[in-house]
């Protein structure tokens, strides 16, 4: 076999390894789609042949768990996820498959905040409409974006999402706000103060500011300020419904 004969040999070779083995791949991935609406996000699946997909948490929830599985051949059960698609503006922060056994994955789809769903099986195709209304505004997302991390404990990361909103408003009470929690936690007591008060300023009504700032003038030796604070709290604390005070954006802590 000449010189010539061979190379086209390997090249065709190398072509075989790289889109055959693609779309054996392919043919064993879930399949995702997005679209936008002003008032939701819908999620398209479309999984392989022979998968059953059964929805295993209710609405609302921080994440929505699948479970897909092949009962009849572990070569049906989905592997991977062919393609995320962008995800900005949505109330979706990531998609990701987690085995369980031979047959089985979880289908996550972990979200910003708690969110109303709807799941919608068809077959091996199902859709997910989640209303994530509050997150097509670039502000509004940046500011629930900061609060998930607040809450998982990633306070470098929550305050950089909150700065970039205060950057673009500087009326935004809330990022303020949720600033001056962090900043208090790292003692940084000035910054914490002109943060709350900026939040305060800006119309930010969340009882809970002001024991906040009762703690930080009592760490900094202002006794006055502090009980001031601490009572204004109390009085506004026990006349604000409870269900009113855990609707409030800002009032959702970490």
């Amino acid at each position: 076999m000449n010189l010539f004969l061979k190379q086209r040999l390997n090249l065709w070779l190398i072509v075989f390894l790289l889109f055959g083995v693609g779309t054996v791949k392919s043919s064993n991935a879930v399949n995702v789609s997005l679209r936008q609406l002003p008032a939701q996000s819908i999620l398209f699946f479309h999984f392989p042949a022979g998968t059953q997909v059964k929805l295993l948490n209710f609405s609302p929830a921080r994440k929505i768990i699948l479970k897909v599985s092949s009962p009849t051949s572990s070569s049906g059960v989905v592997a991977d996820v062919a393609h995320i698609p962008d995800l900005e503006r949505t109330g979706i922060q990531r998609i990701r498959l987690v085995p369980i056994d031979q047959h089985s994955r979880l289908l996550i789809v972990d979200l910003w905040d708690y969110l109303e769903f709807d799941f919608h099986p068809d077959g091996n195709k199902c859709d997910v409409r989640i209303k994530d209304q509050k997150f097509r505004d670039i502000l509004n997302y940046w500011y629930w974006v900061g609060v998930y991390y607040h809450r998982k404990g990633d306070l470098t990361k929550a305050l950089y999402y909150y700065r970039r909103v205060v950057f673009r408003n500087r009326g935004h009470a809330y990022a303020y706000y949720k600033a001056g929690q962090i900043r208090l936690t790292w003692k940084q007591y000035r910054l914490a103060e002109i943060n709350f008060r900026h939040a305060l300023r800006n119309g930010c009504d969340s009882t809970r500011i002001y024991l906040e700032m009762a703690k930080l003038y009592q760490a900094t030796g202002r006794q006055q300020l502090a009980r001031s604070y601490r009572e204004k709290y109390r009085l506004l604390h026990k006349s604000t419904p409870r269900s009113e005070t855990q609707t409030k954006g800002g009032n959702g802590g970490p």
